[in-house]
């Protein structure tokens, strides 16, 4: 599927496309985020994120067109996997191969991704710029899972685990705390495929640190 055509926006030119546009707000498509979804009477439709800027679609039909796809695919469960992990039973092996990929898929400096939690801050900006569909790719996905789980495991002195599916064919990577609890971390695709344009990797990052840290002092 081609990407819709969508450009960043700052506040007051968001503020112009709502006005000007007529904008009618759509407060069924995103119901559990932070965004605003506003349909334009030229057919196109606006973002607007929390800081009040946004990303402009020329057609709101192809946003939403792309977003169910996206999301259709987010829950066809094994299968989604299997797209997502190419690497399967030998990503833990690969996960220093991965995170050094990274940094060139994604077209940031390599030096910026320096294993902390603030080097998130490039690949929201990535995002930012690309739209989400490029990064839910299986092979940028499995490099960029790679890097946050690492930001995550360093940050919390945890462990990486592959997690059996039912099929006994599929796996799913995780990092583990040291108390053993899960972090999680398929939620990423989800933040990629909700948030994205927001930046909402970074939250994400802190808020599985803070937790896991947390609890692996009790």
């Amino acid at each position: 599927m081609k990407p819709p055509q969508s450009r960043l926006v700052d506040a007051k030119t968001v503020e112009l496309l709502v006005t000007e546009g007529n904008g009618q707000l759509d407060r069924t498509t995103f119901p559990k985020t932070t965004i605003r979804l506003y349909v334009l009477n030229d057919g196109g439709a606006v973002f607007v994120f929390p800081d009040g800027r946004g990303r402009h679609y020329t057609s709101y039909n192809d946003m939403l067109e792309e977003y169910r796809a996206t999301e259709e695919s987010a829950g066809a469960g094994n299968d989604a996997l299997t797209d997502l992990f190419p690497s399967a039973k030998d990503f833990i092996e690969r996960v220093p191969q991965l995170v050094t990929a990274l940094p060139r898929l994604i077209d940031v400096e390599a030096s910026t991704l320096d294993a902390t939690e603030s080097s998130i801050d490039a690949i929201d900006a990535a995002i930012d710029a690309a739209g989400s569909e490029p990064f839910l790719a299986g092979d940028v996905f499995q490099s960029l899972f790679a890097y946050v789980g690492e930001v995550v495991r360093r940050a919390i002195g945890g462990r990486w685990d592959l997690l059996s599916q039912d099929d006994g064919r599929t796996w799913e990577p995780d990092v583990i705390d040291a108390q053993g609890n899960r972090c999680n971390l398929l939620r990423v695709y989800k933040e990629i495929l909700e948030h994205g344009e927001e930046g909402n990797l970074r939250a994400f990052v802190h808020h599985t640190i803070r937790t896991h840290r947390r609890e692996g002092r009790v």
